[in-house]
């Protein structure tokens, strides 16, 4: 259906052409096969031929690509990654009501060294808002920390799938500074429900613990309350899953966000406990 469709724009164009005089016919078919691809790529079209048949959505077969890519990013794909990335799949493979050999295969293309990276991108990144690009980033940017190291080469991948969707660099380095502390404190207590439980009661609050909840929403300790309040709003705006529950996007990356959300609200009633304390 990938090429079907162009095919079948670049016929309607044809005849039009053909009518208008003969050798014009050329022109319809190169101009209505050059539309229909762009209209292939830059619309939901795609994903809704891909709801037939029992076949993986567009968007949720590259996102699934994006993480056998990420995974392999240090030519080497840990029991760690195979496990982070075995969640999503599964996520996509019980909500698309699709198969797992589907699934398995989409892994395997960005396992590939000539897998098409930049015109995959390109695909997602014309179909998500900025804000769901954000979410899918985090989403493989999982897959590579699963195993609590981030080395030279998935920084590099990383960056590239960022920069290919659009992700502006201080938003980026923003994601990845918390990821790494995450990582660094993965078996930390802040990281659990009683982390939550504490930004609200009336347990003293450990001096790094603070500086995380500043680091979370991507402000300093010097701004004001009116602007962290600010930066709280614009990030409840970006991760909400009303926002990103939108056409498209892939199952099981909202349920992502919507952890990312609680840690976000969870770090500025961090914050504005330590203020009202002043």
């Amino acid at each position: 259906m990938q090429y079907l469709f162009p095919l079948i724009v670049a016929f309607i164009f044809g005849m039009i052409f053909l009518f208008l005089g003969g050798p014009l016919a050329i022109v319809g078919v190169v101009l209505g096969g050059w539309i229909g691809w762009r209209l292939w790529n830059r619309s939901h079209i795609s994903d809704f031929f891909a709801n037939e048949g029992n076949v993986l959505p567009e968007n949720s077969e590259i996102l699934i690509e994006l993480l056998g890519y990420v995974a392999k990013a240090d030519n080497h794909v840990s029991p760690e990654e195979k496990s982070v990335a075995a969640a999503y799949i599964q996520q996509i493979v019980q909500q698309s009501q699709t198969n797992r050999e589907s699934a398995q295969k989409a892994f395997n293309r960005g396992l590939r060294q000539d897998y098409p990276i930049q015109n995959r991108l390109y695909q997602l990144r014309n179909r998500l808002s900025p804000e769901q690009c954000v979410v899918i980033l985090e989403a493989v940017a999982n897959v590579a920390l699963a195993d609590r190291r981030l080395d030279a080469a998935e920084q590099r991948v990383l960056t590239l799938i960022g920069a290919r969707l659009a992700i502006p660099m201080v938003v980026m380095e923003r994601l990845f500074r918390h990821m790494n502390f995450e990582r660094e404190h993965a078996d930390d207590y802040r990281y659990d429900r009683d982390y939550q439980s504490r930004s609200q009661g009336s347990s003293p609050l450990a001096r790094d613990e603070v500086q995380e909840a500043y680091d979370l929403l991507g402000v300093s300790e010097t701004a004001t309350d009116s602007d962290i309040k600010k930066q709280w709003r614009k990030l409840n705006s970006e991760y909400h899953p009303d926002k990103l529950n939108g056409s498209g996007m892939p199952p099981g990356v909202v349920d992502l966000a919507e952890s990312k959300l609680a840690k976000i609200n969870s770090a500025y009633e961090v914050i504005k406990k330590v203020r009202e304390a002043r």
